[in-house]
């Protein structure tokens, strides 16, 4: 870093310049901008961007021909794909110390949230993955056939690629745990996390009885997670899981893939492993989602008289991201919050 007692140097002057940057993507808009984990996070509507100024990477400013700006894309997928709304356009929204206090920590989970979004888009790929090959796999079949012969497709390596997916998943459902501790931490290191959570949101459920089911699902989904994965890689006589390729099924017929996961000896997934990959990202970003805006509601900090909730813009009959938004109870009913403080 320049020592503001010498003379400008010209690599001072550079640095100190204002600058502009442009994303490397055409077709890309910029929806968002979060600093998280030091960098500049930079949300499109076609992927996720890090960036970094020069003297975040060259801090004694040797290197003249360093650009003022260094971008890379991190994550393929934009403000256009349900689970990055869900987690980093949600968390640049609701993750605001003006109504969730100065105590709160909002560079620890704003870090879990951008590893989420990862998590989720690994699991993405996986699907993507998946279904590329399954449809590959379909076309065979149409050849597959010859004479008494039936030669079947294989998809390559599927109980690993379906145990990676889950536990993609598995991973972005304890980044949310995380932030639920930054809310509620825990008393005893040995707790579970559901012992400081349920006990730090009772009262707003008190107050809140509408949310009391909403609270328990979310929670249970996320021990579900974790209760899956286990299935995987702890197998025993109550949990274990089945992966089966393309067979032949009585009647002539072929199946797709499918899983069948039992936990405590009941079936908990019995599906074909495209439904279940479709279902089981967009519901991980839907509580993800949910979960987070809870947290917010249960924890807002009054303005001396004036309440402030979270709410969101979603019709009650629509599906997707919710789009949560504080708003406050000042003059006639509730209506946006106050100025915010901060970006």
């Amino acid at each position: 870093m320049k020592d503001p007692q010498k003379p400008k140097r010209p690599i001072d002057v550079k640095r100190d310049s204002a600058g502009s940057f442009t994303l490397d993507e055409p077709d890309g808009k910029i929806e968002q901008m979060l600093v998280i984990d030091d960098a500049m996070i930079i949300v499109s509507t076609k992927g996720v961007h890090r960036s970094l100024f020069a003297d975040q990477v060259d801090p004694e400013r040797i290197d003249f021909n360093l650009p003022q700006m260094i971008q890379q894309p991190i994550i393929g997928y934009g403000s256009e794909t349900h689970f990055i709304r869900q987690t980093l356009e949600m968390a640049r929204e609701l993750f605001d110390t003006t109504h969730l206090g100065q105590e709160f920590d909002k560079k620890a989970a704003l870090s879990l949230t951008l590893k989420a979004a990862y998590e989720f888009a690994a699991a993405s790929d996986i699907f993507s993955e998946f279904k590329s090959d399954q449809v590959t796999g379909i076309e065979k079949l149409e050849l597959a056939i010859k004479g008494s012969s039936l030669s079947l497709p294989t998809v390559k390596n599927l109980p690993s690629r379906v145990a990676s997916y889950l536990n993609h998943l598995r991973a972005a459902c304890l980044a949310l745990v995380g932030i639920a501790q930054i809310f509620y931490p825990k008393v005893k290191r040995n707790d579970g996390w559901r012992v400081a959570f349920d006990k730090g949101i009772e009262k707003f459920l008190i107050d809140n009885e509408q949310f009391r089911g909403t609270a328990a699902f979310l929670c249970e989904y996320v021990e579900m997670m974790s209760n899956m994965r286990n299935a995987f890689e702890h197998q025993d006589k109550s949990k274990h899981a089945i992966v089966t390729d393309f067979r032949a099924i009585p009647g002539g017929g072929i199946s797709k893939p499918r899983l069948v996961i039992t936990f405590k000896g009941k079936k908990i997934v019995d599906s074909d492993i495209d439904y279940f990959m479709q279902i089981f990202l967009e519901k991980s970003g839907e509580v993800f989602e949910d979960m987070c805006a809870l947290l917010c509601d249960a924890n807002t900090v009054p303005f001396g008289p004036i309440e402030t909730r979270v709410v969101t813009t979603q019709a009650p009959d629509s599906v997707g991201p919710r789009q949560y938004k504080y708003v406050s109870n000042f003059k006639d009913g509730f209506g946006p919050p106050p100025s915010k403080t901060e970006s």
